[in-house]
């Protein structure tokens, strides 16, 4: 599978040859560092621009075109986890779920919007999810009014770090599974049946209850992040679609 310096390599050789033919274009590339380890390159040519995301190891993480095409995103070992049709930058077509090699499900997308369940597999459940966020601002400027300005985002989590608790009685709290979002805030694990909690990375583990009861909110730095799973994921079949949020409330000095 590639990693970060061949991919580079390949792209720096392939706008060498492309200037050569014509002198008045050549690639744009722009490389920056996502934090945790991760870095992303993304390389504009001929108009269309193709992002490129990597591990800590240097592993490609995803491939992914900004209008048309197909994004590819693939395991820190390299292997295949999900192809899915892109269009105008939105998922249309068929999107194909990999695990150690084996084709786990095929679902269509037409607009961002899951609309059909093409194909599941019988060996294996999975789960696959977003997490969206919202954020509010109190800014620390105070107006005539006696009002403060404040200042509302939302949008997808960017490269989270999330881990899965499974739930059982009389059994102590442990990670079941760590996963990353990707730069949509997407995120796909394998699992078996039963009920999970689905934590951020900032949780402490030790905090959780046995009943995967609502967790406590990160808070410091003027700033209070909630997590709207308050009570066990209950994941049966072969597959489960989960959306999260997360709403952050900040206030400026």
């Amino acid at each position: 599978m590639i990693r970060f310096a061949t991919l580079l390599g390949i792209i720096l050789i392939s706008s060498f040859s492309f200037a050569q033919e014509n002198q008045g274009t050549m690639d744009t590339l722009s490389f920056i560092r996502l934090g945790y380890g991760y870095t992303q390159l993304t390389a504009v040519h001929n108009g269309d621009t193709t992002i490129h995301s990597f591990y800590p190891n240097g592993q490609l993480e995803s491939r992914k075109p900004m209008s048309t095409g197909i994004y590819q995103r693939y395991y820190d070992d390299g292997n295949l986890m999900w192809e899915q049709e892109m269009e105008l930058g939105r998922a249309n077509g068929e999107m194909k779920f990999y695990f150690e090699g084996s084709h786990l499900g095929t679902l269509e997308f037409k607009n961002d919007t899951i609309i059909d369940t093409i194909a599941l597999s019988n060996k294996h459940t999975f789960v696959f999810g977003q997490f969206t966020y919202s954020s509010r601002i109190h800014g620390g400027m105070r107006r005539p009014d006696g009002s403060s300005n404040i200042s509302n985002s939302k949008g997808n989590k960017m490269f989270a770090p999330v881990f899965a608790v499974k739930h059982q009685k009389d059994v102590p709290t442990a990670k079941y599974r760590e996963f990353w979002t990707d730069m949509n805030g997407y995120f796909f694990f394998v699992a078996e049946e039963g009920s999970f909690g689905i934590f951020p990375d900032y949780q402490n583990i030790e905090l959780i209850t046995s009943d995967m009861g609502a967790p406590i909110g990160r808070q410091g730095s003027g700033s209070t992040i909630t997590w709207n799973v308050t009570s066990p994921i209950k994941i049966s079949g072969n597959f489960c679609y989960l959306p999260l949020h997360v709403n952050s409330i900040g206030y400026a000095p």
